[in-house]
């Protein structure tokens, strides 16, 4: 020690220096938030955060492996003492972001509908996104202590058609539906944001010869709480192309044979089935709501 103190042990650390902050983020199925954050079905995730006035400070890009091996994100030394973080996920090409400005406030933050470029006036539908909000203390921690976490989980819906009755004697693309849709998109705290936008998209025939979806269309769900009226509600209809007239309008309905509006549920598959009688002057539509990965098999009526 006389000459130097390089061999002496260093002082410990003191507690504010084991202090980090740190954000785990969590998948949930939805249901009784069951924990699937092992899963594989998240890409492209994204981190938003947002101080105590609801304005952008930064944005962290994030991996699914990073997720499922239960690594957090380290926000240590970004000086943060409270705000909101919003997280997304597989938002690839499938719905248009709004430009990323920091300070830009989360109220003016919006996800969009894509334009279909090859038909004039129709949107697309979205991906499978996945979507987390929530208030954040960013509280510094020890190892200890348990951190923030952000649950995110599925974020729209899935809407699967049946019609039972068309003429499957024609090939299936002279046939369409055409879905005029309540809501166009989300704000950055998930509330779909209202504003009619018309949907196409073709069906097929199966073995039954029912004209049905191929695949369920992913849409955006219905704000929580929605009062629907006649003149805001979901519109499915089925139309037959033409080529040198009009495409015919077969079948519309918007509520199913009780009354009932037909809604789109987060994270769920509502299944509508139209029944057309020969010749189609009347019809019935029946809905059945399942979770998402379940498509309901209608009885043969």
């Amino acid at each position: 020690m006389k000459e130097n103190t390089d061999e002496c042990p260093q002082n410990p650390p003191t507690g504010e220096e084991n202090l980090r902050q740190l954000l785990y983020l969590r998948v949930s199925d939805g249901a009784a938030r069951g924990d699937i954050t092992d899963t594989e079905q998240l890409e492209d995730i994204m981190i938003y955060l947002f101080d105590r006035q609801e304005q952008l400070l930064d944005t962290i890009p994030y991996t699914t492996a990073m997720v499922s091996q239960g690594i957090p994100v380290d926000l240590t030394g970004r000086d943060l003492s409270g705000g909101y973080v919003s997280v997304w996920a597989n938002l690839g090409n499938s719905i248009q972001t709004d430009p990323v400005l920091i300070g830009k406030n989360m109220d003016d933050m919006q996800l969009r509908m894509l334009t279909n470029d090859s038909r004039a006036d129709y949107f697309l539908c979205p991906g499978d996104i996945f979507f987390g909000h929530q208030q954040i203390a960013f509280t510094p921690i020890d190892e200890a202590t348990e951190a923030d976490t952000v649950w995110i989980q599925r974020k729209n819906s899935r809407l699967h058609i049946t019609v039972r009755g068309l003429v499957n004697e024609v090939t299936p693309d002279e046939y369409y539906f055409r879905m005029g849709a309540l809501f166009y998109g989300y704000n950055f705290q998930g509330t779909p944001q209202e504003g009619i936008r018309y949907i196409r998209e073709d069906g097929e025939f199966d073995l039954n010869s029912d004209y049905v979806s191929p695949e369920p269309y992913i849409m955006i769900h219905d704000a929580p709480g929605y009062i629907y009226s006649d003149n805001n509600r979901l519109v499915i209809e089925v139309y037959r192309a033409a080529d040198t007239r009009t495409d015919t309008l077969i079948a519309s309905g918007d509520k199913d044979t009780d009354g009932d509006y037909i809604k789109l549920e987060q994270g769920k598959t509502t299944n509508v089935l139209i029944v057309l009688d020969q010749p189609a002057s009347d019809i019935e539509i029946h809905t059945v709501i399942t979770p998402w990965e379940e498509i309901y098999q209608w009885a043969v009526w």
